[in-house]
């Protein structure tokens, strides 16, 4: 995390769509903007205080679908150097599907992610994640998940595998066991 000492503004417009289908009403969000810049208040940084404009856009073509665009620009002349194309679907079971592209000119990262989550029967649920560097066709990240869930606790398999690295864990969740310090916090 870089250090930062920034005041924020910007805009987030949501659009939603509604109507009647087959006798029944409905309403659910279709699209969003979002726009934010900072100023940044540190005094090292005061002949280029303004941070890159952060644009957000994107939709749900189905109720379960949403296909989203990010984008930073710097506003000192070098233009967008951030892009991100995401793509995900959720299934009415809690399955879960996601595509997500990422380019970055500044930190040279250009990949690709795909990502499932598939829930099985008897609380039984997998997961696998890959993502690839594009222009070196090389794996920058790999996960395999099993999960088993029970009402107030899990247990989960795991490797993650990274150039150089493998790592296998087995974690036990406890959840849904009381309030944290008397905060009644989600999920619990």
């Amino acid at each position: 995390l870089e250090e930062e000492n920034a005041l924020y503004y910007g805009f987030n417009n949501f659009f939603a769509i509604a109507g009647d289908h087959k006798g029944r009403e409905f309403e659910r969000d279709y699209a969003f903007l979002k726009a934010k810049q900072g100023i940044d208040l540190r005094s090292e940084m005061s002949d280029t205080p303004l941070t890159p404009v952060i644009i957000e856009t994107g939709f749900y073509p189905l109720e379960q679908m949403r296909l989203k665009y990010t984008t930073n620009i710097d506003v000192y002349g070098d233009g967008a150097f951030l892009h991100s194309i995401d793509g995900s679907y959720y299934s009415s079971h809690g399955d879960r599907f996601t595509l997500d592209y990422r380019f970055n000119e500044r930190t040279d990262v250009n990949s690709v992610r795909g990502t499932f989550w598939y829930l099985l029967p008897y609380n039984f649920a997998t997961g696998y994640s890959l993502e690839r560097a594009i222009e070196q066709s090389e794996t920058i990240e790999e996960v395999i998940r099993l999960r088993y869930n029970q009402p107030c606790w899990a247990m989960e398999l795991s490797s993650h595998s990274t150039p150089g690295d493998q790592t296998f864990m087995l974690t036990f969740s406890l959840t849904n066991i009381g309030n944290l310090l008397g905060f009644d916090l989600p999920g619990s």
